[in-house]
């Protein structure tokens, strides 16, 4: 009988992957202008020259180390992740380089990178389906439900683009809370010794995930009754943690001199990193910002507010994790002195830790939902949530800033209630549908490649822009088709699934 429910959950994770991402896949733009970017570049140099650091000055997020030589400011994880797809290109591109021009050759490659971004993050959605599904007793049809809302009407859905490193970070969170909370149910010591290397591989993608790492020991600590027990648990999270805290140190020495410094920690990022900033301001901005306002951008988390008490109820010591790591996030994040993220789409520190913010609402939706009123809130909710994410998809935010910050208004983004970057996208979009009929002219931008203004001036997705650069539109027309019926068919048998267990 246990067998045969591992295996039902299995095919459910599988066809809730399948779906979601099928949807991810059509709606990518195809190309990575987020700093990930950076971190494939040093991908490139480990597998080509066997080095972590350049001999020469590299444009973009880098440092120069004490000893001369140029090495990657973030840390090393989204690099690693990138390694196999790195080895691809590498192997492609002399291939690519005698049958097309330079160009469509690094498109190809681009492109073949990009999908990265939307595998992130349907890997997280599909973690998240097995939280609701296994740990908290989600009836299938509400997990699904629940799981294609965070997927779609947050800002979730946006940031399949790019290979920005808070995407995996965010399905590293989900796979070490899944192993964390299926251990405190099962007692199984394989599934704590998982929970604690993905959260170890989260803090060398991204130094703030040491918040839910700290946060995972304080959790056995609460909850673990026989000190012997918890010794023996402390003394395994020690020796998975220590090469992850030892690589670290030796990365932060290597790049700035300092074990306990990384560069993002530094002077040099201060300006945007410094913890340091106003905490009151930074926090109601957080909250209340009309333009980069959590609560704007992943309208699930406020839901979630409403339910924290039947969530404490319903699993204790789950809502104290959760809670204790979005506190703690809020917190650290409200003192930076840029606590708005203000090259990015909304607040975009948040997305790591995303499925947290909506993980209250998500495992109590089933009893919440039984309020009329609560089904009004929820419905205004996601049909928010829905258009901005549809906006954002179809447009590109990065092109909107860049327009905004030509234009001088940039500094409407973050308290404009007219101006603000949320209402900006919206009214971007249509002035899209404007461009493609023909009654208002392209906006340009200096130095960006004319498919990247035609495509942001139209439909920023990656099937617009092989069109545009002379893809054969059948080609297109059944890519699109095969990822439409993929979509449909697996998400219709998740779906009919639950109807046929009722019936059997």
């Amino acid at each position: 009988m246990g067998s045969s429910v591992k295996m039902t959950l299995h095919r459910e994770a599988l066809l809730i992957w399948i779906g979601i991402g099928c949807i991810y896949l059509l709606t990518a733009r195809g190309y990575d202008d987020s700093e990930g970017k950076y971190h494939y570049a040093v991908a490139k140099q480990i597998l080509t020259h066997g080095e972590l650091g350049f001999d020469h000055p590299m444009e973009g997020v880098f440092t120069v180390a004490p000893n001369g030589r140029t090495y990657a400011s973030h840390e090393i994880g989204n690099t690693l992740f990138q390694l196999p797809i790195a080895a691809v290109n590498l192997w492609l591109e002399p291939l690519l380089a005698s049958r097309m021009p330079p160009p469509q050759a690094r498109f190809v490659t681009e492109f073949l990178r990009s999908l990265m971004g939307p595998l992130y993050c349907s890997i997280t959605v599909m973690l998240l389906y097995l939280c609701l599904r296994i740990i908290f007793a989600i009836p299938l049809r509400a997990a699904a439900l629940g799981c294609m809302a965070f997927a779609l009407c947050t800002f979730q859905w946006e940031y399949i683009n790019g290979l920005y490193d808070g995407i995996l970070c965010s399905a590293l969170l989900m796979a070490g809370v899944l192993f964390l909370f299926g251990f405190r149910r099962t007692g199984d010591l394989k599934l704590f010794a998982a929970s604690m290397a993905f959260l170890g591989f989260g803090v060398i993608t991204r130094i703030t995930m040491v918040v839910p790492l700290a946060s995972a020991l304080l959790y056995i600590i609460l909850f673990t009754q026989d000190r012997r027990r918890l010794s023996r648990l402390i003394l395994i999270s020690v020796v998975i943690l220590l090469p992850f805290a030892t690589w670290q140190m030796y990365y932060n020495h290597l790049r700035i001199g300092s074990c306990l410094l990384s560069p993002v920690q530094s002077e040099q990022y201060a300006v945007d990193n410094a913890l340091d900033g106003p905490f009151l301001v930074g926090l109601s901005g957080l909250v209340f910002s009309p333009g980069k306002s959590v609560f704007v951008y992943c309208p699930l988390a406020l839901l979630s507010l409403f339910c924290i008490p039947q969530f404490w109820q319903k699993s204790r010591w789950e809502a104290i994790y959760t809670t204790t790591v979005i506190v703690l996030w809020f917190l650290i994040h409200a003192k930076m002195r840029i606590w708005y993220a203000k090259w990015a789409w909304g607040p975009r520190h948040f997305v790591p830790i995303s499925p947290l913010l909506a993980l209250p609402f998500l495992a109590c939706s089933t009893v919440w939902l039984r309020n009329r009123m609560h089904k009004y809130l929820t419905a205004v909710a996601l049909a928010w949530g829905g258009l901005l994410s549809i906006c954002s998809v179809a447009g590109s935010w990065f092109f909107r800033l860049a327009v905004a910050t030509k234009q001088g208004r940039t500094d409407q983004f973050v308290w404009s209630l007219t101006g603000n970057q949320a209402i900006d996208m919206i009214r971007g979009f249509g002035e899209n549908i404007r461009h493609m009929v023909g009654t208002l002219p392209y906006e340009t931008i200096a130095g960006m490649s004319d498919a990247n203004i035609y495509a942001s001036n139209t439909v920023s997705i990656w099937l617009n822009s092989a069109y545009y650069n002379h893809v054969p539109w059948y080609l297109l027309a059944l890519v699109a088709l095969v990822l439409i019926f993929g979509s449909t068919i697996s998400l219709h048998i998740l779906w009919r699934a639950d109807q046929d267990r009722k019936v059997g």
